[in-house]
């Protein structure tokens, strides 16, 4: 099925977990952002598609409390932000998101191929105000758009599924 959001009134629809264990689920999001606000660990598996849609483009996805996994191709174009106390861990694909901001934890150490990303930044203005954690486990991430990232947190290796990234 499909949950579209792109012919709301408001900029922002709220929903507490987005959850889909079939590839065939898609969220549209046109122009509009996806907050999702109180993710649960054991409950919030979306194996479907986060995109822009045929409404709009430039749809951005945030993550304001919680966990979130995204297990597929996600083709939003517009930003990511993982708030503070918020986890995303991504076995699929954030690659078309204009903008990842971390100021709570990103994981790709599920994602053994590699993974990569426009830009990397945080809402940190130094390093010794930074929230954010990036885990890379035995991944490899390749940020597209280096000259844009300006990011303040931590990367480790380790995660989920442990390893040593690159």
């Amino acid at each position: 099925g499909t949950f579209d959001i792109s012919g709301i009134s408001s900029n922002t629809a709220f929903v507490s977990y987005i959850r889909s264990d079939v590839d065939s689920s898609f969220i549209n999001l046109g122009s509009k952002t996806l907050n999702l606000t109180n993710t649960s660990c054991c409950n919030a598996w979306f194996n479907g598609v986060i995109q822009d849609g045929s409404n709009g483009s430039g749809g951005s996805l945030i993550l304001s409390g919680g966990y979130q996994w995204l297990t597929n191709t996600n083709t939003y174009t517009g930003s990511t932000w993982i708030k503070q106390g918020s986890e995303l861990l991504v076995y699929g694909s954030i690659s078309q998101s204009n903008n990842v901001i971390v100021d709570g934890q990103l994981d790709f150490s599920g994602h053994y191929s590699g993974s990569s990303i426009v830009a990397l930044t945080d809402t940190a203005v130094d390093s010794d105000h930074a929230t954010g954690y990036l885990t890379l486990g035995g991944s490899k991430l390749t940020i597209t758009s280096p000259n844009y990232s300006v990011f303040h947190g931590n990367i480790y290796d380790g995660g989920n599924s442990g390893g040593s990234g690159a």
